[in-house]
């Protein structure tokens, strides 16, 4: 049980705390390494046998280091809006993880917990692997239902489900000091960015002119990706990393899903999208991604073959959109 921030002795008094004095923790399995939360496994003597534990650390990329007037809405994590975002979702019908217990007191140990209901099963990925076409179609289907629901969630401003609320009401003008700190920070990494540097913001400003103003807002999951969705063995989807969920342009997390779904995106595309604003934030992704990754491939934090990838691929994206390939 190394590793953890939460000692055994610790970890057995919370699973009592839970699940009353006869339930003690069998295991515990790391189950990644994350920037701003730490996932584990617990085995437990209870009769639900296993659930996972959630705990928040300080991330250590300069990304989240260096904060933003927009950071609060675009970058949010911690237990607090883990708590509320889950409850929210699970009484408006979006499937996610069972919240069993929370401490944000610190009085246990340094950091913020959940213990969390445990989906057995797979993510997204490893079932399109297992699977056929047809059972991968289905659960497309499945999982389009559920974005369906979510973003017809709307407000008229852009906010957190805690009740906080933007007064700047034009996200792309939101997402520019972030994107623009992205791409200071990748030109730091990486000299196609830094040869680039006045291209890419002169096609940054002129695709955030054309944007029209809205007065309404979905919404959004915020970072939803094949790895954050999980499929039970009845093939029922979950989304989990559920923090950033907050009101915003729709388009923002459609273009986040056409890029990290790729062809399969199609099962989730709709009409009545706007194209400015998908183009602008095809960029602020690929910008963010690539900042992002070549710190990465610079350091010493993540694996390195992964970073390079991330860091080739969306470097290619970004200099493709700007000279309007």
């Amino acid at each position: 049980m190394d590793g953890c921030a939460l000692d055994p002795e610790h970890l057995e008094r919370v699973v009592r705390d839970t699940w009353g004095p006869r339930c003690q923790l069998r295991s515990l399995e790391d189950l990644n390494d994350g920037f701003a939360k730490k996932t584990y496994r617990l085995g437990l003597s209870h009769s639900d046998s296993r659930c996972i534990l959630h705990v928040w650390e300080e991330p250590d990329h300069q990304l989240t280091c260096v904060e933003t007037d927009a950071d609060w809405l675009l970058g949010p994590s911690g237990s607090d809006l883990f708590a509320v975002n889950n409850e929210f979702l699970r009484r408006h019908g979006v499937a996610t993880p069972e919240l069993y217990a929370l401490d944000g007191s610190r009085t246990v140990c340094d950091y913020d917990f959940a213990l969390v209901e445990f989906i057995e099963g797979c993510n997204f990925t490893e079932f399109t692997r297992r699977c056929d076409d047809r059972a991968t179609q289905a659960l497309l289907a499945r999982i389009d239902a559920q974005l369906r629901t979510m973003h017809a969630l709307r407000a008229p401003q852009p906010g957190r489900l805690d009740g906080r609320r933007s007064e700047e009401s034009r996200c792309e003008r939101l997402v520019e000091e972030n994107t623009r700190l992205s791409l200071d920070l990748a030109c730091e990494f990486n000299e196609t960015i830094k040869t680039h540097r006045t291209q890419i913001l002169d096609t940054l400003q002129s695709l955030i002119d054309i944007i029209e103003p809205r007065s309404t807002f979905h919404l959004i999951h915020g970072e939803l990706g094949p790895e954050h969705i999980l499929v039970s063995p009845s093939s029922e989807s979950y989304f989990i990393d559920c923090e950033g969920v907050r009101y915003f342009d729709l388009e923002y997390e459609h273009s986040l899903l056409r890029a990290r779904f790729g062809p399969l995106y199609s099962a989730f595309s709709r009409d009545d999208l706007d194209p400015h604003r998908m183009n602008l934030y095809t960029l602020t992704h690929s910008i963010g991604w690539t900042a992002f990754a070549s710190e990465a491939v610079a350091g010493d934090s993540i694996d390195r073959e992964w970073a390079t990838g991330v860091m080739t691929s969306n470097t290619r994206r970004v200099i493709e959109l700007v000279e309007g390939r």
